[in-house]
């Protein structure tokens, strides 16, 4: 089995911001990673080089095969900023009705467009997805 990559790190998430060459994603990321503390109540680690990741809890796959990883997330990839956010995306979609340039995958919303994240429709969407998984109310970081 190949190695997981994205593992759990001691990298400062509060410095990660400040290696990220564009001004703009770099504020985005600070401004993301403060929102997302907040409506997630969760603890902010790095996980692997490029991932801040909020909360964590331990899976197992129908396979048998274990892993911890992070409940919430983000990464400014360098085509889109990548939000894991690891729920069905039904609580985004006033963000999704949006005509702006994004994606959807398994949990995962790729946003293109370079203009501010709206902020208030991704809180709710952040607190009605963990309000679903009982993390508004279990401690999931351990």
């Amino acid at each position: 089995m190949a190695d997981l990559k994205t593992m759990r790190t001691t990298a400062s998430v509060e410095a990660f911001p400040d290696g990220i060459l564009d001004a703009q994603r770099s504020a985005d990321c600070v401004a993301l990673a403060a929102l997302m503390k907040k409506a997630t109540k969760s603890k902010t680690q790095m996980w692997g080089v490029t991932i801040v990741g909020f909360g964590q809890r331990h899976c197992r796959h129908a396979s048998g095969h274990e892993i911890d990883t992070f409940v919430r997330g983000f990464s400014p990839r360098k085509t889109a900023l990548t939000l894991y956010l690891g729920c069905d995306l039904r609580h985004c979609r006033k963000w999704l009705d949006k005509p702006d340039k994004h994606k959807t995958g398994a949990g995962c919303l790729y946003r293109y467009a370079r203009d501010n994240i709206d902020r208030e429709c991704l809180t709710e969407s952040l607190i009605r997805a963990a309000a679903d998984i009982g993390q508004a109310k279990t401690a999931m970081d351990h």
